[in-house]
């Protein structure tokens, strides 16, 4: 908060408009079972290193929202309370926590460190959405799934590209900050 008690402008405009590339790079999705492949995690990753761990996740926090409402930002395309609270709620849930966990890096955090706390979130992420899915398919679904077969569906064939998008992103963060390296202090 500012000294006379308002809040900065230029962080919540920055993370609607992370919120807003959340949506759109949701759009774009290789279907691959139960969970679709996407670049979410890379802008989630973004959102939390860009804004610091506050801002970072109120921006997934305002596309979630966004959602639940029932615009179509979700992957393929998809809104609605149905689509939140879908096979994929664990996963969406565990987004904002990802952001957060990424801007507790620091903006000026060293590439391990920053590596090191998207890497965690990551594993949130899929802790959430293997949780998600099997309470989904065991209790709303009707059909009895095993963990080991949760996983398998929601974890083991991300792994591998997610490793590969977690450098990338690290690389973004890097280049971002060297073009705007004021940017984030104070968060």
């Amino acid at each position: 908060m500012n000294r006379d008690g308002r809040r900065p402008l230029r962080p919540l405009l920055a993370a609607a408009m992370l919120a807003a590339m959340l949506a759109a790079v949701s759009q774009v999705i290789i279907p691959i079972g139960v969970v679709p492949l996407t670049l979410q995690i890379m802008v989630v990753w973004l959102s939390g290193g860009l804004l610091g761990w506050r801002y970072g996740a109120l921006s997934v926090l305002i596309w979630l929202l966004l959602a639940a409402a029932g615009l179509p930002v979700l992957a393929g395309g998809q809104g609605g309370l149905s689509a939140v609270l879908g096979p994929r709620i664990g996963f969406l849930l565990g987004f904002p926590v990802c952001a957060a966990l990424s801007g507790l890096a620091g903006f000026k955090a060293g590439n391990f460190r920053q590596l090191g706390f998207m890497l965690i979130g990551l594993a949130v992420v899929y802790v959430l959405g293997t949780a998600g899915l099997l309470l989904y398919s065991n209790v709303l679904g009707g059909k009895a799934m095993a963990v080991t077969q949760a996983i398998k569906l929601a974890v083991v064939p991300f792994v591998a590209l997610d490793l590969v998008k977690a450098v990338a992103t690290l690389m973004i963060l890097q280049k971002i900050r060297r073009i705007w390296p004021g940017y984030g202090a104070g968060r």
